[in-house]
């Protein structure tokens, strides 16, 4: 949580939410959550003892990071508790039953649990949720059974997580008994994201870091799929370090994982240690700058074998592992390649998670020299390391830190040649020493001995390329959209496997190919058209084609039908008339021209969480709507305000804001809490559409914290504010997850979904036509021809291209007579003289002069007469060819 820069803070203490879930699982909502019994006061806490000083803690592993040590995350407090036995067992409407297990570790970043047993009979399933129900582990099955019994589950947010464990259907076959044993709490301290996406740490790694999707590892897309974070519990405690999946020579995929020895420490012979490993693949950003949440794409696995410990004192500090189970082929991992001989790598990266954050790039492009480890405590086989310097680079400046360690040194040629023990290195020691121990000496130069592993048929093979799955190859992608209209784009994203380059064929589209991975194409012609995705592994050059899809381009509703504009000469010849066709249905503004009354709210829930601002004051909670928010609308009229408030000990007003003005301000009386409650205003309020509308409520309390209602979320950004002080800050800025329960009752009318604007000889005559048809009035003729077009305009898109032009010749007025008539839907006098009107004058009925008028030598003119008494007048024009006179009955 960010630290606040005004005086209240903000503190979760209730969540109800949809499940996240990382480790394999068959997903699903626990039925606790979905009945909210994980809120029942009644159940049993199980209380880990904490008996250690936090900050004491830390203060030992800053002194251990500068060791060089593994970085810990969490202290491990022995527990004995059996689920079905310590649990309390629940009946849920209907008569299923349910066991939930409450473990509480006061004051924790996160709880890891260990376990001596972790068996799941068929059919029964088992869920890991903290008590804010908003992260969910699981549902574990039988498919997630141990070999070996123990196990782990990933970190859980918070101080208090739910065990629920769900029986299976009873059947006449006798069902095994579940065995889920916890033998400890991890109680996470340090280097942990306190998240309700629980992950590890992320921006915590030194500034001057290269995250792993920057430039520097356009080249490095393969390798970084094989690097992996892990979780160990070494004795007492957790830490993190770094390695990856690696390739043999067998032509199995084998899942392999090599890292550095002292990660592990002198436990290589406790199989408890590994069968509790937790395994962080794809950890990432995938920008190039650090990341403000989370990473979406993480997934994990828990378990594995130690086949091979080399020390550091007098060896190389390597170790491989085999996961306890293969890696799915969903995870997308490439086993990397490695390289055991002796040569000096030129130049090349390291890829590693410095201090559990996302996956960085480190690059160096001097040889690496051979070097001997020495900390003053343990000192390495003589060359048995490689010592590299890493460089600058366009976007910082890549070191080695804290869970580092282990991590891959790739050459030039993507393989993996070495395993990091330590160095000197850091952001402010960026030409410090980096040590990784040799896999060239890995590999035979000791008792245990990697080649047996890595090249098992004793092929002799010192270099071996990576790999993906023969399988795992496969194209395929996804469309936002699969119809649009015409000059609209389509987002593609890529959703390959074992993909190093991505080739795209838009035929019909703009561009009309492209190597980016998820490209943008633009139609601007309506049809339908293929789009064709061909991806290559590099390593065996292999290309896979999808199937066809097809995108359907389609004319916009308004968009004028080729050939349709007509231009005519009207009969009396003083106007041209303009007709044309739209495609689709009509004018939207022609349904909704008429006040239509709705709610505008962000929420999609109501009262479902509270959030406490800790300090007693005045505040105003607030949401807001923007001009761009606004913008679909002619006319909006606010009426009354939908609020939900989670105490009624303190005062409430209404208030509505707008350009820093309140307009208004209403006390809120007779309404409850935890619910929706609306108050009319007394009268409407018109909104400026151009301005930021902020609507919510003021709230004064005087003993401690207040209590602010929201929804279940997700929250939508720039929408939910508080003001204090009158300056305004984002609730999602200090982990709010959800939207206040605010809404707006409106009177409103939308504006037309589309408009047409008449163009004559490519200047604007006449703008936001709602009908399909236009009159211009001509009095001179003289300057015809003229060229017409039409174009749209549409609410949500910028102008189409015009029609084609349509362009009218001057009528032949030679044998024309004139007239005099008064348009009765116009309320003119229409006026047409065979010859240029030189005056006209208008008298009334008895001959006395009423005005006249010069319309400058044309041969038509109108005058307005909407304004006219009833009555006769007489209407007398002034021509080269003499006088004529009317008479019109008004």
């Amino acid at each position: 949580m960010k630290n606040l820069i005004h005086p209240f803070i903000i503190v979760f203490y209730l969540f109800i939410a949809l499940p996240v879930s990382s480790q394999i699982g068959v997903g699903g909502i626990p039925p606790g959550i979905e009945h909210k019994l994980f809120l029942r006061s009644s159940v049993q806490k199980h209380i880990t003892p904490v008996d250690f000083d936090v900050e004491m803690l830390k203060s030992e592993d800053r002194a251990d990071a500068r060791a060089g040590y593994p970085l810990r995350i969490a202290k491990i407090i022995p527990m004995e508790l059996d689920l079905i036995r310590d649990g309390e067992w629940i009946s849920l409407p209907g008569g299923q039953k349910i066991c939930q297990l409450n473990i509480s570790a006061p004051e924790a970043l996160a709880v890891i649990l260990y376990y001596n047993k972790f068996f799941l009979p068929e059919g029964a399933r088992l869920f890991i949720y903290n008590t804010r129900g908003k992260q969910i582990l699981g549902a574990y099955t039988s498919t997630t059974n141990a070999a070996g019994k123990e196990f782990a589950t990933e970190a859980v947010s918070g101080d208090e997580l739910v065990l629920e464990y769900i029986p299976p259907v009873v059947s006449s076959v006798e069902q095994q008994e579940p065995e889920i044993l916890i033998s400890g709490v991890g109680y996470c301290y340090n280097h942990i994201y306190s998240d309700d996406q629980m992950q590890l740490r992320m921006n915590e790694s030194g500034s001057c870091e290269v995250n792993i999707n920057c430039p520097e590892g356009a080249e490095w897309q393969h390798q970084k799929k094989g690097v992996v974070k892990t979780v160990t519990p070494i004795g007492s405690n957790s830490y993190l370090c770094s390695g990856s999946i690696v390739n043999n020579t067998s032509g199995a995929l084998i899942p392999y994982y090599l890292s550095a020895h002292h990660c592990f420490y002198d436990d290589f012979q406790n199989r408890a240690v590994f069968n509790r490993m937790i395994f962080y693949f794809h950890y990432e950003h995938p920008g190039c700058s650090n990341p403000d949440e989370e990473p979406k794409t993480t997934v994990t696995m828990v378990g594995a074998e130690c086949l091979v410990d080399i020390g550091i004192e007098g060896g190389s500090d390597g170790a491989l592992l085999r996961l306890n189970d293969d890696i799915p082929l969903e995870y997308d991992v490439f086993y990397n390649g490695w390289n055991a001989e002796e040569t000096p790598p030129s130049s090349g990266v390291g890829i590693h998670h410095p201090r559990g954050d996302v996956k960085k790039i480190s690059t160096y492009t001097q040889p690496a020299l051979s070097g001997q480890w020495w900390d003053g405590e343990f000192r390495g086989a003589k060359n048995a390391h490689w010592e590299v310097t890493f460089s600058a680079t366009e976007n910082g400046h890549g070191v080695t830190e804290g869970g580092s360690s282990g991590s891959p040194l790739f050459d030039a040629n993507g393989y993996i040649v070495g395993t990091l023990t330590g160095g000197n290195s850091s952001c402010s020691n960026r030409t410090g020493s980096n040590l990784y121990g040799k896999l060239q000496h890995h590999w035979d130069k000791y008792t245990q001995q990697m080649k047996t592993y890595l090249d098992p048929g004793e092929t002799g093979t010192k270099v071996l390329p990576g790999r993906y799955s023969d399988v795992q190859a496969k194209a395929n992608f996804k469309t936002d959209v699969s119809s649009i209209y015409v000059n609209d784009s389509v987002k593609f994203t890529n959703l390959s496997l074992g993909a190093f380059n991505s080739y795209w064929e838009f035929p019909g589209g703009t561009p009309s190919m492209s190597t980016a991975k998820h490209p943008v194409v633009k139609y601007e012609t309506a049809g339908s058209y293929e789009v064709f995705l061909t991806i290559n592994k590099e390593m065996e050059s292999e290309q896979i084609y999808p199937e066809t899809v097809l995108i359907t381009v389609e004319e916009r509703p308004g968009s004028v039908i080729a050939g349709s504009l007509t231009a005519r000469v009207n009969e009396n010849k003083n106007a041209v008339d303009l007709s044309w066709e739209g495609h689709g249905k009509g004018l939207s503004s022609e349904l909704e021209r008429t006040e239509k009354e709705q709610v505008m709210r962000w929420d999609d829930a109501l009262f479902s969480a509270s959030t406490r601002i800790a300090k007693e004051g005045t505040y105003d909670i607030l949401s807001r709507w923007t001009p761009e928010d606004l913008n679909k609308y002619q006319q909006i009229d606010l009426t009354g305000i939908y609020v939900s408030v989670d105490n009624l000990n303190s005062t409430y007003f209404l208030k509505v804001i707008q350009d820093g003005e309140t307009l208004y301000r209403g006390e809120m009386k007779g309404f409850a809490r935890k619910t929706d409650n609306y108050f009319r205003l007394p009268q409407s309020i018109k909104i400026d559409l151009t301005k930021d509308l902020y609507a919510g409520y003021e709230v004064t309390h005087k003993t401690g914290a207040i209590p602010v209602a929201y929804d279940k979320g997700p929250v939508r950004k720039n929408r939910n504010f508080v003001r204090f002080g009158n300056a305004l800050y984002k609730a999602e800025d200090y982990s709010i997850q959800g939207n206040w329960n605010i809404g707006i009752q409106v009177n409103s009318i939308k504006k037309p979904e589309y408009i047409y604007d008449i163009y004559r000889d490519n200047q604007l005559i006449a703008s936001g036509l709602q009908k399909n048809a236009f009159s211009e009035k001509i009095s001179d003729w003289s300057t015809f021809p003229h060229c017409y077009c039409i174009t749209t305009r549409f609410r949500d898109v910028p102008f189409l291209p015009g029609s084609e032009q349509v362009c009218v010749e001057a009528p032949d007025i030679s044998s024309h007579l004139s007239f005099v008539r008064i348009n009765p839907s116009s309320g003119e006098v229409q006026i047409f003289s065979k010859s240029p009107i030189r005056e006209i004058i208008v008298r009334d009925a008895g001959g006395r002069f009423i005005y006249s008028y010069n319309p400058g030598e044309v041969i038509s003119a109108f005058i307005p007469s909407k304004n006219w008494n009833k009555g006769v007048y007489l209407i007398q024009l002034v021509t080269d060819d003499g006088n004529e006179c009317f008479k019109i009955v008004k």
